[in-house]
């Protein structure tokens, strides 16, 4: 006899398999469903999701979310997940229904096997914790949207009603925007921190649902679904007279992307690809007019085509943002872009979802100045600092890590062994320094070798981030007795055996070897003494500690749950000043502010201390929200930051005493976050003006991840042009931008410039130049306008994923140590999305990381070969 069902359970129905609904069992906590991170459940069907979604079961609580590649649909009743699952709700996703059951009548278990198309969950480590205590086989099968975002809540409607997808998402949206206006004169009020940069509820998933898939309730329930009671959920703080954004615009569905079969892709070219770039991309982009240095026509074959990777990568690139085609020119539907981004994946990189994530290329890392300073400091316990004196090290992609470019000149190799002497000089004038070397001393001859060895090994262990081998420590230990046997003493061997790590591959070097370096497919995952490394040099700019080394000792590091505590340990442990010092230092522009030279006849108050203080103040912004583990969009706006007197009394902030920094809560909303602190603001400005290209351009770069192609020759020229003096600043570059090859950037740098003005070339504000009112209104580059610098925050905030993005990538970039290729772009909406589901925490962040394919996994390399 079948059995009864008393658990929340869904019932799924496939194609084919209508007069019996399959049974799926939903265990407590959280299960993860399509392809994850972590995957949990495992769907093949035509409804599978591309990314994942989750089902988060507390007793008979239930709350489905499902992420889609651009679009978040959710049921919950939480900010985070929306509302909660009510008995009998149909989820229709193509031509697969969902329909949930809370388990209070009881539900006939299915005896069937499952079919052969829907295998059996995956089950991580983590979900076997997390339902250990469950008496029931679970095997838990989702169908996730390939559809956009689902709100079809018919609140005001009659139940026998059917709202067009229009009418139902406008519903939504125009309920949520008067909730939005009720909550906002509250939260004015209170102005909470933790709250900044938070959207309206329904900013991040209202729109419009794609088609074939809606949400029904019991009539009884409808009331619920719009215009309810309010759920408690924080609005953005904003200031008093601030009206509320306009209800956003419906979100375009998701769609679904094609598959280009590898054996037809040039059929498919011709099909798709070729019809697309000739009615939306030719008129520009040809051999006459090569707009961009982009000649589009000339493609006509696919294998032709598929050469030109770094054509391609950008053309996807500008097709996904929708930066191309032009906001004005006739834009094609994302069925059309999908079919054109597919071709790219398949055809040009050979994108294989079923192979996962390609871990990228890395070149083995030397250790850059600061990650050598610092090693030394945690292997012997003093700061020597002696990197300070080596050549500078190139930077790359905006950070000075990259492992392309971190060789050993000549020169750099005798600075090293120069140091190397001085190291160990260091260590035996220091008691403690050398306590730690010397764990033991032989009190005979026959003794040597074994207290050498386990010196040696003790000391190779850290320095080398890993066990020596037995070759390793047997020519190490052969150091130490010929010095013995020449009279030279114990501790004299072991000095030199000191020297010798201390210059080897594999202190200087991070090394991680492969068995096959020269096949690009054997991509293996990392050993646990690699990944600590990895870890601890991406976080602390240094060796593994005494806790890392012995998690790798105990092959536990890899763990999930192991990985994640110790990210959280090691933020929280002082030497994470690294990330600040490393990453933040060259991201937000601290590293550039010690080159900067503004003109003292401009800017009499400029001298070394009021840059000291702006770089102390944009270091500690980025600590706090590291240390406190805030939300990142603190960056682009917020109510604290923090001052000495002096700054305070260069921002016209009263109140602050005292050469120290001290946190300072905000009345004037303009300083908040790091776009209107005096760092960023002076290196944007030329020494003896303000530059909003150059102000607009880094936000382009470092915030919104947009940056705009190379100047033309010639282009810093249009300021000081023949019959211009007398016309204010806007006003030239008005017509600068009348050229069209000129406004292509600048219509979207200038205007977010110009909205700095008000602050001069060293971040003291102002109103007026030379007795002219400034103005700063202006345009985003989507055509939204703002009036000051507050409405461009805000619009940032609005634009918050392309911040995600932007960030993402730079961390990236600095994790890695290489740039970022375009099959990493995956990845970078992945992670995207899990920021966005942790609260846009900075520790979610730096988690997701380390646990990425890419961070914890690497592959061979096809040789380099030489033409004759």
């Amino acid at each position: 006899m079948p059995q009864a069902v008393k658990e929340p359970h869904f019932l799924l129905t496939l194609p084919g398999e209508e007069l019996e609904p399959r049974l799926l069992i939903l265990p407590e906590g959280e299960t993860r469903i399509g392809r994850s991170l972590e995957n949990d459940v495992v769907v093949k069907d035509s409804a599978v999701s591309r990314t994942h979604s989750r089902v988060i079961r507390s007793g008979s609580r239930v709350i489905f979310e499902d992420l889609g590649d651009r679009n978040i649909t959710r049921l919950g009743d939480s900010p985070a997940h929306g509302r909660q699952m009510r008995d009998g709700d149909v989820l229709s996703m193509g031509r697969s229904t969902l329909v949930f059951r809370s388990g209070a009548e009881e539900t006939p278990r299915r005896s069937a096997a499952p079919a052969s198309g829907v295998p059996r969950r995956r089950v991580s480590e983590s979900y076997r914790a997390r339902s250990r205590s469950s008496s029931l086989p679970v095997i838990v099968v989702a169908v996730f949207l390939i559809g956009g975002v689902l709100f079809l809540f018919l609140s005001k409607s009659p139940p026998s009603e059917k709202l067009s997808v229009y009418e139902e998402s406008n519903m939504l949206a125009r309920s949520e925007q008067e909730s939005w206006e009720k909550k906002t004169a509250r939260f004015a009020k209170q102005s909470p921190a933790s709250n900044q940069g938070s959207d309206p509820p329904g900013a991040a998933h209202a729109g419009k649902p794609a088609e074939g898939f809606s949400v029904k309730s019991p009539p009884s329930l409808e009331k619920d679904r719009v215009g309810g009671e309010d759920t408690g959920e924080e609005a953005p703080v904003v200031e008093a007279k601030q009206k509320p954004p306009p209800a956003p615009e419906s979100v375009k569905p998701v769609i679904v992307r094609p598959v280009v079969p590898k054996n037809a892709q040039e059929a498919y070219f011709e099909a798709h690809v070729v019809p697309f770039l000739s009615k939306y991309c030719n008129s520009c982009h040809n051999e006459e007019k090569k707009k961009g240095k982009l000649a589009l026509n000339s493609y006509r074959v696919s294998s032709v085509a598929i050469k030109d990777k770094e054509v391609w990568a950008e053309v996807a690139r500008k097709l996904k943002s929708a930066e191309m085609p032009p906001k004005k020119s006739r834009r094609p539907t994302d069925e059309e872009v999908s079919r054109v981004v597919a071709w790219i994946d398949a055809a040009v990189f050979e994108l294989d979802e079923g192979k996962g994530s390609d871990p990228g290329r890395v070149t083995m890392r030397r250790l850059n100045k600061v990650e050598y300073n610092y090693t030394l400091r945690d292997l012997v316990g003093i700061d020597l600092d002696l990197a300070d004196a080596f050549p500078a090290d190139e930077i790359g992609y905006g950070f000075d890590n990259i492992s392309d470019l971190l060789s050993i000149p000549p020169l750099l190799m005798e600075k090293y062994l120069k140091a190397a002497e001085k190291i160990v000089e260091a260590a035996w004038s220091n008691e403690k320094a050398r306590g730690r070397i010397m764990i033991c001393g032989p009190e005979k001859k026959s003794q040597v070798k074994t207290c050498a060895r386990k010196i040696v090994q003790a000391f190779g262990l850290r320095a080398f981030r890993r066990p020596l081998s037995a070759s390793e420590t047997g020519s190490l230990v052969g150091l130490v007795e010929l010095a013995v046997k020449n009279d030279d003493g114990f501790e004299k061997g072991i000095q030199l055996a000191l020297q010798a790590m201390l210059v080897s591959p594999h202190f200087l070097f991070r090394v991680e070897l492969d068995s096959q370096p020269d096949d690009p497919e054997a991509v293996r995952s990392l050993n646990d003494y690699e990944l600590a490394s990895r870890m601890s040099y991406f976080i602390w700019s240094s060796m593994p500690d005494d806790e890392l080394l012995g998690l790798a000792r105990k092959r536990s590091l890899r763990k999930r749950s192991v990985i994640e505590q110790q990210v959280e340990r090691m933020l929280a442990d002082r030497k994470s000043q690294a990330l600040v010092k490393t990453f933040a230092a060259h991201w937000l522009g601290v590293r550039t502010m010690q080159l900067v030279t503004p003109d003292v006849g401009t800017f009499p108050d400029f001298d070394e201390e009021l840059r000291d203080a702006m770089c102390v103040e944009t270091e500690l912004f980025f600590e706090e929200i590291m240390k406190k583990d805030l939300s990142i969009l603190l960056f682009i706006d917020s109510d604290f930051t923090f001052l000495n007197q002096r700054l305070a009394e260069h921002y016209g902030i009263q109140g602050v005493r005292g050469e120290k920094h001290q946190r300072v809560a905000l009345k004037d909303r303009r300083r908040g976050g790091v776009l209107t602190q005096g760092t960023i603001l002076t290196i944007t400005s030329d020494p003896t003006r303000t530059s909003p290209v150059k102000r607009g351009k880094w936000i382009l770069e470092q915030i919104l991840g947009s940056p705009p192609p190379p100047p033309p020759p010639g282009s810093d020229n249009f300021v000081g042009e023949s019959g211009q003096e007398g016309l204010t600043l806007r006003a030239r570059m008005e017509l600068h931008r009348q050229n069209p090859e000129c406004a292509v950037c600048h219509d979207k740098m200038d205007t977010i410039g110009l909205g700095f003005e008000r602050f001069d070339g060293i971040g003291s504000f102002r109103k007026t130049q030379s007795g002219t009112p400034i103005i700063v209104t202006g345009t985003f580059p989507n055509g939204q306008a703002f009036k000051d610098v507050t409405e461009l925050k805000g619009l940032l905030l609005r634009h918050k994923a392309d911040f995600c993005r932007c960030l993402t990538e730079k961390m990236l970039i600095f994790a890695l140590g290489r740039g970022l290729e375009y099959t990493d772009t995956s990845l970078v909406d992945e992670i995207s999305r899990e920021l966005a589901l942790g609260g846009y925490r900075f520790s979610a962040l730096v988690k997701q990381i380390v646990l990425s394919g890419q961070f914890r996994k690497r592959r061979g390399e096809k040789p380099l070969t030489v033409g004759k």
